[in-house]
């Protein structure tokens, strides 16, 4: 008999250690927690200098870049003018 509530002891030692381990795990696993420990798993890796660096050449490159886009805006729109024209001229006739 003593073995038996030894054993139950140490069953339900083991029980409350659980339900302890799961405790925690349910706060550190809330949406925030998760959140805070993606940004600071990004902010310590190789990525974070990689956006760090895209960052300043954007806003270092901002106006070249705007020119450029608006260079394409330009070829694409005329393109599709001269396309839409075309199509027109298909129909009328």
């Amino acid at each position: 008999m003593h073995q038996t509530e030894q054993l139950e002891r140490e069953v339900e030692h083991s029980r409350e250690q659980l339900a302890g381990t799961l405790d925690e795990l349910r706060y550190r696993i809330t949406p925030g927690n998760v959140v805070d420990q993606l940004i600071n798993y990004a902010r310590e890796r190789p990525a974070a200098l990689f956006l760090r660096k895209l960052t300043i050449e954007l806003r270092e490159n901002l106006p070249l870049l705007l020119i450029g886009v608006s260079i394409a805006w330009l070829v694409v729109s005329r393109r599709l003018s001269v396309r839409a024209r075309r199509i027109r001229r298909g129909n009328e006739q």
